[in-house]
């Protein structure tokens, strides 16, 4: 079973891994523009099997509520993912706050789609799950992510040093966060 929202020119869907190809085509086009972002990946990481064990997991975790990933699609070609966006560190509680992380297909970058996915789903967070803060972390050189949080109405809180490792080297990001005002 997933979860499945529409905007104006989206679906947006959490994936089991019955999805495992869809989503090994989206990240293996893509290689080349994440891999610069991301941690280091396991060797088989762009296999049908790594694939299916991180769905799998990442639908249990949802579940739960500890982890959340919405694939995403355009409404004119429901079978083809053009990116994703995660909530992940979820901290309930007295924090009632998560991290967001997204990816999307180079083919429709400069197109609105990474803000009219983020957009609702910050929306929805808020009020429809009760967050009161997302945070995001952004290298500094990712200018493109950076005028994407802007835009949305995310602010600068500061630099974290050495915060995360890419890549085998321990990096500074830049920290925003939009809180929930209502």
């Amino acid at each position: 079973m997933t979860d499945i929202f529409t905007t104006r020119r989206l679906i947006l869907k959490t994936l089991d891994a019955s999805y495992t190809n869809e989503v090994l085509a989206f990240l293996s086009r893509n290689s080349e523009i994440f891999e610069p972002f991301d941690a280091a990946l396991p060797d088989n990481y762009y296999t049908f099997g790594y694939i299916h064990q991180l769905l799998d997991g990442e639908f249990k975790l949802a579940r739960h509520g500890s982890y959340l990933r919405f694939w995403i699609f355009e409404k004119t070609n429901p079978d083809y993912i053009i990116g994703t966006v995660a909530f992940h560190n979820i901290r309930r509680g007295a924090y009632q706050s998560f991290e967001i992380g997204y990816k999307f297909d180079k083919e429709y970058h400069h197109k609105g789609y990474a803000t009219e996915a983020i957009t609702f789903l910050c929306h929805m967070a808020f009020n429809s799950m009760h967050f009161h803060r997302i945070e995001a972390m952004i290298l500094p050189e990712n200018s493109a992510s950076i005028r994407l949080l802007e835009r949305i109405g995310f602010t600068l809180e500061g630099v974290s040093p050495n915060s995360i490792c890419i890549q085998g080297k321990w990096r500074d990001h830049l920290r925003y966060y939009l809180l929930n005002e209502s």
